[in-house]
């Protein structure tokens, strides 16, 4: 594959690997935050389907931040980003 490093970081409840919070991913060029989601999904399976999409399995219930910031789904990754994916939080 011709194209860059991110690194993807699992705020809670844990990672995609056993205990790792943090995974290194391989992107084309040109690849947005919707193209890693389906990467992860492809690689990690069932874990990631639980951890990151709602029940239809296409839709994330899950927040992206890029290197701090907040984006959407069609958001392009440059190299060596860091996505950090954040679970919804509730409270009362």
């Amino acid at each position: 594959m011709n194209g860059m490093w991110v690194q993807l970081e699992m705020v809670a409840p844990s990672g995609l690997e056993p205990g790792k919070r943090i995974s290194v991913l391989e992107m084309p060029a040109g690849a947005t935050i919707r193209d890693l989601l389906q990467v992860v999904v492809q690689l990690f399976g069932d874990r990631a389907r639980e951890l990151l999409l709602q029940p239809d399995g296409v839709t994330p219930y899950v927040t992206f931040t890029v290197n701090g910031c907040r984006v959407s789904l069609a958001y392009v990754l440059n190299p060596g980003d860091t996505v950090t994916v954040f679970p919804p939080i509730g409270g009362g």
